[in-house]
């Protein structure tokens, strides 16, 4: 293909439970495999006490950013595999321009309209407690439309999540799909034949849920 670089970047968006959970299983596997690429890490949170039970961060980290802190503990000089860290937040459409794919796990409703609108091959994934939905670029507009009404922030936690001693983990479902799709997407991109995992909507309680 005319223009194609030797590896593909890619963009995570949102380095909570699902970015870094994905982060933390996704760049062993690429490196193991020696499959090229160069991730992008976004968000400007930092690791705060909260986050401890559910991501992928630990009490040494408070107070450091997501994407560094991610950044400094895997990358290496040997590796294929390039992170690069970039604190900040998705709020414009030139921010997604030079990425073959861009997965958005931050819930907001903004980066997850500019990524539909505007990435080339994208996946958006979200959580909340013990389930988990998938969208891709696949995906009918309409459901993306009525699926990202505007919203506070939220955690993938419920509030009282700590408090009742009751973490859920259907962001480590969500972190998982992600991984497969980004694996099998960079797979293509190297001229693999392969194919990723379709949307869906699964509970670990209730098992899949209707998403059409």
């Amino acid at each position: 293909m005319i223009g194609k670089s030797k590896k593909p970047k890619i963009l995570i968006v949102g380095l909570g439970g699902i970015g870094s959970t994905l982060v933390d299983m996704l760049y062993p596997a690429l490196e193991i495999c020696e499959l090229e690429s160069e991730i992008h890490l976004l968000d400007s949170d930092i690791v705060d006490e909260r986050n401890i039970g559910h991501q992928k961060f630990s009490e040494s980290d408070i107070g450091n950013h997501k994407v560094s802190t991610l950044a400094e503990r895997y990358n290496s000089t040997n590796s294929k595999v390039k992170l690069v860290d970039i604190v900040d937040d998705l709020s414009e459409s030139s921010q997604l321009e030079s990425f073959d794919f861009v997965i958005v796990g931050v819930d907001r409703p903004l980066p997850r309209r500019l990524v539909h609108s505007h990435a080339k091959k994208w996946l958006d994934v979200r959580c909340m407690g013990d389930s988990y939905i998938a969208f891709d670029n696949t995906s009918s507009k309409e459901i993306l439309n009525q699926l990202t009404p505007d919203h506070e922030p939220a955690s993938c936690q419920y509030s009282n999540a700590i408090l009742e001693k009751n973490i859920q983990f259907g962001f480590a479902m969500a972190a998982a799909h992600a991984a497969q799709w980004c694996f099998q997407s960079i797979r293509s991109y190297h001229e693999f034949e392969t194919k990723c995992p379709p949307p869906r909507a699964i509970s670990l309680m209730c098992g899949e849920l209707i998403t059409s």
